[in-house]
């Protein structure tokens, strides 16, 4: 305790040496995190075909090119039609319009298999090949983990 006049304070760094007089309210409190606040955002936007799309699971299927992974199989009549169609060529990478010939320019995906692919520094037609790989090394089976 210490006495400034007439009225004593409580002395924090009495009988022992305190570096921080933190106060309780003045404690950090756990992280809160926000979300959901709505914003405008301009992005380009990518034509799509939706004939090609459907061509494109006429020809491949809706098996993952890269996994094997068979939405159908596994969520039954939930998962029957599900899967992603990607640009093995990215739209992105192109200067203009062209024509898309969906059995050599698109191929099914998984979305985790989209997903790493959008991952890579460089996606071309390698980029298939090389997560197969890349997951046959980890399974030895072509099969995802």
């Amino acid at each position: 305790m210490k006495k400034e006049g007439v009225v004593w304070f409580a002395d924090l760094n009495e009988g022992h040496q305190v570096e921080n007089n933190i106060l309780a309210e003045e404690l950090e409190s756990p992280a809160i995190y926000t979300e959901g606040a709505k914003k405008t955002v301009i992005v380009n936007a990518y034509e799509r075909s939706a004939k090609a799309r459907l061509e494109c699971i006429r020809v491949h299927g809706t098996v993952c090119k890269c996994c094997d992974f068979d939405f159908e199989k596994v969520y039954g009549e939930l998962g029957k039609g599900f899967i992603h169609i990607r640009h093995i060529n990215p739209l992105y990478a192109q200067d203009r319009n062209y024509t898309v010939n969906p059995a050599t320019d698109l191929i099914p995906l998984c979305p985790n298999c989209h997903a790493m692919i959008h991952r890579m520094d460089t996606v071309d037609e390698n980029s298939v090949k090389f997560l197969r790989e890349k997951i046959n090394g980890l399974t030895g089976s072509g099969r995802s983990p």
